[in-house]
């Protein structure tokens, strides 16, 4: 995805260490922060949650990264949680003192970053400047925790998701405690604040008389896809799953198809280069309507010369997303 501003003048490399700089986790404690999940993580840095899982492996190999298994607060297994390494706080402290120096614009007199106060974490403070190194009062991205403002790609999918989670359960007219209780569960697990789900409930009940509403295996396949992310699923995840497949009525035989295509799907994203994800984004994309129109195909081919992507890659990635849209 695109990040405006300064923010996105970093790799995602660089927003993990100075995320992961900001939220330590405390040595010898058998606990860790939800900002130090994938999840968590994800939301901070702007970068799809299912892209994640790459960068941090690369992290993890470059000894920058550290990976354990934490209990983390509304969970009650423990779940994989990341920090930074020796070699990653060392890396860290050239960033963030090369942001720090960073001269900008506020209120028409220049200064250095670091001379702003503020309790904010670092990638929030960045997030007000833009390409010019003009300070905005408002951030340009916000994360998908906040309550307001704009999200990037990996929000609008959340909440693409919640969305269509409440359409189909106020399909009867009511919410019942059972759908509830999975739309919360579902809702701790994507890390949405109480504010921002109230506006996604409001505008499911607003579209409710205008569509049909979502398919249930479009919703159990969505979930599943974000739960695989890390390339596994703990066990009160597997809880969520299954509560949420006997919601939606979905039968055994139809899990194991979804599961199947999910993980083929994640296959192939993981067999790809890093520079083919931005195509395998816009196909997705694409066919998001079941078919690619002429200008549309005229855009990918475009876009297959300057990534130097082969025909059969294409029919791939577009087989696989076809797939996973069934």
């Amino acid at each position: 995805m695109v990040v405006e501003g300064q923010l996105g003048e970093l790799t995602v490399e660089e927003r993990v260490l100075v995320h992961l700089s900001d939220n330590r986790i405390e040595e010898g404690s058998w606990e860790a922060a939800v900002f130090n999940t994938q999840a968590g993580i994800s939301s901070a840095v702007h970068i799809q949650r299912k892209h994640l899982p790459r960068t941090l492996k690369k992290m993890i190999d470059s000894d920058d990264v550290i990976q354990e298994m934490r209990h983390v607060e509304g969970s009650k297994q423990r779940r994989r949680v990341y920090a930074l390494s020796e070699s990653g706080i060392a890396r860290c402290a050239e960033i963030r003192n090369r942001i720090l120096s960073m001269k900008i614009s506020k209120d028409g007199e220049e200064v250095s970053l670091s001379e702003l106060k503020s309790n904010e974490p670092l990638l929030i403070v960045i997030s007000h400047i833009d390409s010019a190194r003009k300070w905005n009062k408002a951030p340009l991205l916000v994360p998908i925790s906040e309550a307001k403002g704009e999200v990037g790609i990996e929000g609008q999918v959340s909440e693409s998701l919640v969305k269509a989670v409440f359409e189909r359960a106020w399909r009867d007219g009511s919410l019942s405690e059972a759908e509830r209780g999975i739309v919360e569960e579902i809702v701790d697990f994507l890390g949405m604040s109480p504010e921002r789900v109230t506006r996604i409930e409001q505008d499911a009940l607003n579209n409710l008389s205008e569509s049909k509403g979502p398919d249930r295996e479009r919703i159990y396949r969505d979930l599943l896809e974000q739960a695989l992310e890390d390339g596994e699923i703990i066990e009160e995840e597997k809880v969520m799953l299954e509560t949420l497949r006997r919601t939606l009525d979905i039968g055994l035989e139809a899990h194991g198809r979804l599961v199947a295509q999910v993980i083929a799907h994640a296959e192939l994203l993981e067999s790809l280069d890093d520079h083919y994800h931005p195509y395998v984004d816009a196909v997705r994309t694409a066919l998001e309507d079941g078919i690619i129109s002429l200008d549309e195909d005229a855009i990918l081919t475009s876009l297959r010369r300057s990534f130097s992507i082969p025909t059969e890659i294409h029919v791939a990635i577009a087989t696989s997303i076809r797939d996973n849209m069934k």
